[in-house]
């Protein structure tokens, strides 16, 4: 096990239910039914993956989540941000424009930026040092 506690949230009852099927001999981990951009889980965590999700917030919810962001992560967590770059219908903003938001949320640096015609993906911290040089490898 590479954690010691793990919060996975979705918003439909159905994918938090086949997890937690798959997931039944980890008792590390918990599952919860959440909108994120109602109720961003309160605490401070090492790493937050946002994958598939900004485009399907209604504007004022993708704000909040932002907004929440540099408190979750804290001086040293990090945030792992993937998502589609193509038009799809029930998109409310394109993965770029959901990147160059996240990029934008003051504190939080771009460590690491990956992009290809059919996604991008970042990393993201308030520390903006390299593992490498906050671990003291290099």
């Amino acid at each position: 096990e590479r954690v010691d506690e793990l919060l996975a949230v979705d918003v439909a009852p159905t994918a938090v239910e086949r997890a937690r099927v798959r997931l039944a001999d980890a008792p590390h981990v918990r599952l919860e039914v959440r909108d994120v951009g109602d109720d961003w889980p309160a605490g401070t965590f090492d790493l937050v993956v946002m994958s598939e999700i900004g485009y399907y917030l209604d504007d004022a919810a993708f704000d909040r989540v932002l907004a929440a962001l540099p408190g979750s992560l804290g001086a040293t967590g990090t945030l792992v941000a993937c998502h589609w770059r193509h038009p799809e219908g029930d998109f409310r903003r394109a993965g770029d424009e959901v990147h160059a938001r996240l990029a934008a949320v003051p504190g939080l640096h771009t460590l690491m930026r990956h992009e290809e015609d059919d996604f991008l993906l970042e990393v993201l911290s308030a520390d903006p040092r390299s593992v490498a040089t906050r671990t003291g490898l290099r």
